[in-house]
């Protein structure tokens, strides 16, 4: 089963909640003073924290998370048999969990060039889709799941829910947020349980 967190930016970000943050490695604390953009750095630490919180639902051990380490990429990992993938759009930040490798994206809107769009989407997928929410968010997803960029994208085809490698499951959160998953084609979707943690 996925399990998917999200929460609202513009929520208070509490001392109690920041304490959470010393579930990461103390190189985030370096990482996070860094950040000149007060909102990046409220959207990193958000994502964290929301992290801790959907172990601690999901009676994971919250001892994996100091394991936490980016791969060149940008993919979050643990040394773990637990998996995860963390998005962010305008005020909201989502994060999902799963026994299987996972990517997740949201977007409130895709704001992306047309040129853009044709560098990273086929021209299948342009025209089998109305939305860009929901297609950039299928491509976002499946780019996260396999740790690649997303200048790669042309070579994962997201116009299917089921694919020869992956799965994805796509749906709406509050505010028609758009929101994607994609798990490996042997790893069984299932169903998506869906929660909105307020702080």
């Amino acid at each position: 089963m996925v399990h998917v967190y999200y929460t609202n930016l513009a929520d208070f970000i509490s001392e109690e909640n920041l304490v959470k943050l010393t579930c990461f490695p103390k190189e985030f604390g370096v990482k996070w003073s860094g950040i000149s953009s007060h909102k990046q750095r409220v959207q990193s630490q958000l994502s964290k924290i929301l992290l801790v919180d959907a172990f601690k639902a999901l009676g994971l051990s919250l001892e994996e998370l100091m394991s936490y380490q980016v791969s060149e990429m940008g993919k979050p990992d643990i040394d773990s048999d637990n998996y995860f993938s963390i998005s962010h759009s305008d005020d909201v930040v989502v994060v999902a969990v799963s026994e299987s490798p996972i990517g997740v994206d949201v977007q409130s809107r895709v704001t992306k060039s047309d040129n853009v769009l044709g560098r990273v989407c086929s021209l299948v997928e342009l025209e089998f889709f109305s939305s860009k929410e929901k297609l950039w968010t299928r491509k976002e997803a499946v780019v996260k799941l396999f740790g690649d960029s997303i200048m790669n994208g042309k070579k994962y085809d997201v116009s299917q829910d089921d694919n020869t490698a992956y799965q994805i499951s796509s749906f709406e959160l509050e505010n028609e947020m758009s929101c994607s998953i994609a798990l490996e084609k042997d790893k069984v979707i299932g169903n998506v349980n869906v929660n909105f943690i307020q702080y």
